[in-house]
């Protein structure tokens, strides 16, 4: 795409190192791909492009913004999301943002797209732009059998809910390589949700991850298995959390698995199970025994742990549809790695 001022394009290979001066210069010097271009190459390679769109300056041969995507698929018209959307401020072009975003529009003309935590001071303009806006409602399991609590922050005297009578019991079965799940989990099942994430999108996303080590678990009724929860586990200091960053499947399935939930919970020591979700039913969470966060009672469940924080964090998002639309916490660029740690 050409415009009076700027040649706007999908990335190469020989873009990256341009990509890479350009973060560093006007988003953050010290950002995970400014120190480590391979994970930057894990993230965003497609095959023979860069998911990113660049706005390049030919006046003086210079990058003047770019705009990264994540696709939930090898379809054609995928579902995206985007990431790391970012103008210089030598631009004199006031909506070559915009055109970054058309240009994805026009060439990809993807199903749908949406991006995961913008900042709150701009979902006015996105509402403007025509898309739906929201939060990520945040749920917590808390540990009921411990005395004291040092990532999560609870009053005295909270009362802490623990496991919860169901008439439903499910088994959450551990599934530990991606080719024993394509076995058994039909992804195509799922292709009206939005996004839709296929198979080459989960393998890519979290077993082929070269720093975090994802856990994936099926719930199983008798012998069916229709739905999987994605989770990571957090430690700091001596202290670990468990949090679920993916679901796909059936939503009244989460209505069985409390007490499984509960029983890894208490055998690992978790403080908490968390659970950031847009899409699913509060009273299906509520009953399956999650509590949504109320940040009036003082109650603290982190997010950010890349430093550690010890406060509450809201996740705001828009997308261009919200019928059969779900996000969950690894959407987008989100659960990302900060720093640089050793598997």
């Amino acid at each position: 795409m050409e415009t009076a001022t700027h040649n706007i394009r999908f990335a190469q290979y020989t873009d990256i190192e341009n990509i890479l001066e350009f973060i560093q210069k006007y988003w953050k010097s010290n950002h995970i791909f400014v120190k480590s271009p391979e994970f930057f190459k894990y993230q965003h390679s497609d095959h023979d492009r860069i998911n990113f769109v660049i706005a390049g300056n030919d006046k003086v041969e210079t990058i003047d913004a770019v705009l990264g995507f994540i696709k939930y698929s090898n379809e054609i018209h995928p579902d995206v999301c985007l990431a790391l959307w970012k103008v210089a401020k030598r631009n004199d072009n006031p909506v070559l943002g915009l055109q970054l975003l058309e240009f994805i529009k026009e060439t990809l003309k993807p199903r749908s797209i949406s991006c995961c935590d913008i900042n709150e001071g701009l979902l006015s303009v996105c509402k403007y732009l025509g898309y739906k806006t929201g939060k990520l409602k945040h749920y917590y399991l808390l540990n009921d059998q411990l005395e004291k609590y040092t990532i999560a922050k609870i009053p005295n005297q909270y009362p802490v809910r623990g496991g919860v009578d169901s008439n439903k019991n499910y088994l959450l079965i551990h599934i530990p390589s991606f080719y024993e799940l394509k076995t058994i989990f039909h992804f195509e099942r799922y292709n009206k949700r939005r996004p839709y994430k296929d198979e080459w999108y989960i393998k890519k996303r979290y077993f082929e991850h070269p720093v975090y080590n994802y856990l994936t678990y099926g719930i199983k009724k008798g012998e069916e298995l229709e739905s999987i929860l994605i989770m990571r586990e957090i430690v700091v200091n001596n202290s670990r959390v468990l949090r679920i960053v993916d679901f796909i499947g059936i939503d009244d399935d989460l209505l069985g698995i409390a007490n499984e939930l509960c029983r890894i919970m208490y055998k690992c020591h978790y403080e908490y199970i968390d659970f950031y979700l847009h899409g699913i039913d509060s009273k299906i969470l509520s009953d399956a025994g999650f509590v949504l966060k109320d940040i009036s009672k003082e109650i603290v469940i982190p997010n950010h742990f890349e430093p550690f924080e010890q406060k509450n964090c809201d996740i705001y998002f828009f997308a261009s549809q919200q019928n059969n639309f779900y996000m969950f916490k690894a959407d987008g660029d989100q659960d990302r790695p900060n720093v640089l740690m050793n598997n």
